[in-house]
């Protein structure tokens, strides 16, 4: 017998609540992509899309009471926003 993974768990399960998750990811994302517009427009591109999309997806979890992936979710998604920040920083100081 083989254990199953994380999407057929879902599958099994009925999904997210509510598809939340899916729903405050693409939301972050949305957020995340306006983000990245005005950057790229100054001159500095960055990829907060897929922090935004991290840290949306981390709070569905966490709603739907998917407490391990919701945090492990918003963990990357605060590391990804944290080095899209330096990565900036370093566009436009030089450092």
């Amino acid at each position: 017998m083989r254990q199953l993974n994380g999407q057929e768990i879902e599958q099994i399960s009925g999904g997210s609540l509510f598809g939340l998750e899916g729903f405050l990811g693409d939301f972050g994302a949305g957020i995340g992509g306006f983000v990245d517009s005005v950057t790229s427009w100054l001159g500095v591109p960055t990829n907060i899309s897929e922090s935004g999309t991290l840290l949306g997806s981390g709070l569905g979890k966490l709603v739907g009471l998917e407490i391990v992936g919701g945090i492990d979710d918003i963990g990357q998604g605060i590391i990804s926003l944290i080095d899209n920040g330096l990565n900036a920083m370093k566009q436009v100081f030089g450092y």
